[in-house]
This record gives C-alpha cells, sequence and structure tokens, in this order.
C-alpha cells in the first residue's frame, strides 16, 4: 500500500485487549486527524499532518481509501476485513505508519474526542508561486489595494466526468509563464550583491505575439498558497475555509484570483461577493451553462455551481460565453426566461470581435470573471472532465480576457478543471497559465513594443 518501508505495527493495531491481560495502557481506537492533509506531487499521494515531519506516500489510491476507512472511529483489526486482497500484515504495517505520521490517531471513546491537539491550517504554500509567496497572517502588511492576490483550492468533490482537477492549482503555476517578471518587485527586497547580478533583475516583459511591453513593479501579485484539503471532508467544509480566504483578500482591497479545482469552487467566491456587493455581475467562460437541475436541490456541484447566485438579489447580470452542444429538455421541465442572463455561443465567439461579444453589458457594476478550461477546444485544451466538440481557440480567447480585464472591473476571478493526464502533455495546464497571465497583464497600461532583438549579456561592462 504504501512506498515508504513502514516501521512495526504499534499495541493499537491488534485491537481491544483480550480478556484478562496484563498492562496499564489500554488500546483505543483510531480514526483520521481532522488535520490531516492530502497533497499531489505529480503521480505520488503524500499524506501528512502539520504536526508531522513525515509523508505517507503512495502512487495509488490504496492508502487514501484505507484513511478514507477510519472516518470513523474503528479497531485496525475492523478495517483490515475491509480490505480482503491485500495482506492483513501490509494493512497492519500501513496503519502504524499512518499512526506515527499523526494521521491516524487514538479516539477517547469516554471524551468523545482525538487526542490530536493543534488547530488545523488553512492554507499550504506550494512549491511554485505566482508573484511573491504571502502566508494569510501576513496580508494586511503585504497588501496593495488593486493588487492581485492567487490562490489555490485543489479540490474536486463537486466533480463530475474524469477526475483529476485537484491537481490543477500546481500544474498551472508550474507552467506559469511569467514567473520572474511577477516575483520580482516584492518591496524591502535584498539587493543584489553585484553589478552583474543586479543586471540581470527583469525590466520589462516584452510580449512579442502582441507587439506590447510592461513595466516592472506596475501590478503587486501575491501568492497566498493553497487552501488545505482535508481527506473525506465534505464540499461545505472545505468551501467554509475558501471563503476565509476570499474575504480576508476582499477585506484588503484586493482582487482573489483562484485556481480550481472544479467548478463547484467558484460558488464560494461568489457568495462572499454577492454579500459584499449590492449589484455585480459574472463573466462565465464555459462550454456548459452550469445550470442544470440536480435531483437534490441542495447538491451543489460543478454543474450547477450557479443557481444559489441567481437566486441572490445583488446578481444584475450573468454573460455566457463559449456555450455549445445539445441539451435535451423533457416534458417535465419549463424553459425559464431570466432577463439577467444572457449568451455568446462558441460559433458566435469565433466569429465576432471582443466589443461583439461584450455588447450591452452595463458598466456601472463590477464582475468575477471564471473561466473553465473546457470552454477552449479539446484538440488545445484534452485534459478536463468533460470536453465537448469545438470551442475557443488560444487567440480568441487571449483577447476576450484582455479585453474584460481592461473594459470591465473585475472584482475577482478563478481559471477551473485543469486536469491531470499523467500520458499527455498537461496541454489545458499550459494554456490556463497563458490565460491568466494575460489577466494579469490586462491590468497593465501596455506600452509599444520597440524592438524585440536584445543584445548587451556577452559585451564587456
Amino acid at each position: 500500500m504504501s512506498r515508504a518501508e513502514p516501521p512495526p505495527p504499534r499495541d493499537a493495531a491488534a485491537g481491544p485487549p483480550a480478556s484478562g491481560s496484563g498492562g496499564s495502557a489500554t488500546p483505543r481506537k483510531l480514526w483520521r486527524s481532522p488535520q490531516a492533509i492530502v497533497r499531489w506531487v505529480g503521480d505520488v499521494l503524500q499524506i501528512t499532518t502539520p504536526d508531522s515531519d513525515r509523508n505517507v506516500e503512495s502512487e495509488g489510491l490504496s492508502v487514501l481509501r484505507l484513511v478514507t476507512a477510519f472516518s470513523q472511529p474503528a479497531w485496525p483489526h475492523e478495517i483490515v476485513a475491509r480490505f480482503p486482497r491485500e495482506p492483513a500484515e501490509v494493512v497492519l504495517a500501513t496503519i502504524a505508519e499512518l499512526q506515527a505520521a499523526g494521521v491516524l490517531v487514538e479516539f477517547d471513546e469516554s471524551a468523545g474526542r482525538t487526542t490530536a491537539r493543534r488547530a488545523p491550517e488553512i492554507l499550504q504554500p506550494e512549491a511554485m508561486a505566482i508573484g511573491q509567496r504571502c502566508p494569510l497572517d501576513l496580508l494586511p502588511q503585504k497588501a496593495k489595494p488593486g493588487g492581485i492576490a492567487v490562490l489555490g483550492a485543489p479540490c474536486e468533490v463537486g466533480a463530475g466526468g474524469e477526475g483529476g482537477a485537484r491537481h490543477g492549482p500546481g500544474l498551472i503555476r508550474s507552467r506559469f509563464p511569467a514567473a520572474r517578471y511577477f516575483g520580482s518587485s516584492e518591496a524591502g527586497a535584498q539587493p543584489f550583491a553585484s553589478r552583474d547580478l543586479a543586471d540581470l533583475r527583469p525590466a520589462q516583459l516584452l510580449d512579442v505575439d502582441g507587439r506590447r511591453s510592461f513595466p516592472v513593479g506596475a501590478l503587486t501579485v501575491l501568492d497566498l498558497g493553497s487552501v488545505v484539503y482535508r481527506l473525506g471532508e465534505s464540499l461545505a467544509d472545505f468551501g467554509a475555509r475558501l471563503r476565509q480566504v476570499v474575504g480576508a483578500v476582499l477585506d484588503v482591497g484586493m482582487i482573489p484570483v483562484m485556481l480550481g479545482g472544479d467548478h463547484s469552487l467558484s460558488h464560494f467566491p461568489l457568495s462572499v461577493i454577492a454579500e459584499r456587493e449590492r449589484e455585480f455581475g459574472i463573466l462565465h467562460f464555459d462550454a456548459h451553462s452550469d445550470l442544470y437541475d440536480a435531483a437534490d436541490p441542495h447538491l451543489l456541484s460543478h454543474a450547477n455551481f450557479l443557481l444559489p447566485t441567481l437566486q441572490s438579489g445583488s446578481l444584475r447580470r450573468l454573460h455566457q460565453i463559449g456555450l455549445r452542444g445539445f441539451q435535451t429538455r423533457v416534458h417535465k421541465q419549463t424553459p425559464l426566461v431570466d432577463p439577467r442572463i444572457s449568451y455568446v455561443s462558441a460559433r458566435e465567439a469565433a466569429r465576432q470581435s471582443p466589443e461583439q461579444v461584450f455588447a450591452g453589458l452595463p458598466r456601472d457594476i463590477p464582475y468575477y470573471l471564471t473561466f473553465d478550461i473546457d470552454c477552449l477546444t479539446p484538440l488545445l485544451a484534452p485534459e478536463t472532465g468533460t470536453r465537448q466538440i469545438g470551442g475557443l481557440d488560444y487567440y480568441t480567447a487571449l483577447d476576450l480576457i484582455d479585453y474584460a480585464g481592461r473594459h470591465f472591473r473585475l472584482i475577482g476571478a478563478d481559471f477551473v478543471e485543469v486536469a491531470l493526464r499523467p500520458e499527455s502533455a498537461q496541454s489545458a495546464a499550459i494554456a490556463a497559465a497563458h490565460l491568466l497571465t494575460e489577466l494579469l497583464l490586462s491590468f497593465i497600461p501596455p506600452q509599444p513594443l520597440s524592438s524585440y532583438f536584445l543584445r548587451g549579456l556577452g559585451e564587456e561592462r
């Protein structure tokens, strides 16, 4: 089950003590620690806790299933019985390793509580950052009104179709093409030790494709890390922490940009904005309307995340871009006409200018931009859960993102549904990272590109 060499099983793995057995220590049932953290590093699943310096690693999902089995307190021998295809000694050894890492903890039945002590973390830093790293507690000191705060949401509890969207934040960060540019303007940064190194600091970002250049330091971008996902938790529990982070970003006057994760997660920043804004609009890029009825009206998913926001009195416009495909209406369903909703199909968007795509939208309200990567053609972004033939091409999407950022007052944004496919080139992540770059650059006035022919590194000083 586990890649690491497990330690010998602890006494708790043997289950309840036999009648008449000696010893003063009484074994207790085990269950999953509320502080358990799950993260993927490439194809390797890591499970740990904030208090532990150990990771339990696996290349499959067997360890994840094992930890999930301890969602309720249980004796290890009871859990062993649920894995008949695994040797009992392997299961017990993995349980012992999880316990040593603090992922499984003893359950005190008399007190009805776990023995874990530390309060859970909200955010965890990522290996690669977009902009300046900023822990949440330092956000008030580092914040600049009108700047961007990037946060990851590695959760796919609300997803359908093919999975893998939990990898989205890491994939997008690792393929972000302007990391040096946005990470080079930190106030108070240590000076370079020599003139040679100082001369290598970024001075401009050259957009050869768009014949534009951008000065360094014109936009503050902070990376808060990713919201911690805990094993077996509900979408509502994860969303509560996501709401907390988004609220903290808005409190300091910055613009939250979320990297998903599945599209159900967009509901949580939207719900925070709906509580704060008297009126606002949504620019929704997607192959699907995400307004589909569910058998359970209280069940939030990636296919209906917009329905709760439609019930908000503060939503004034919902403009959807890139919709396509076929949909069957049954006799029981009634078409709903809502004057707040408009759409431009993928076919129409391919033939229209950005001015035409956004024509008629009010400019006196702020907007939240949400971009599902399946809005793009699957030839460009195949690594997503619900692919749909057709879709926007790369340059159409770039132009629309740039126009939206320059002509509307954006109060938040997200890029979602980028999934991991180990056998592919991760083209969806590359596309999302470039669209994110375009969005960030839309907040900076461009300068004409005078030349892309650069010299000087090899010259003598």
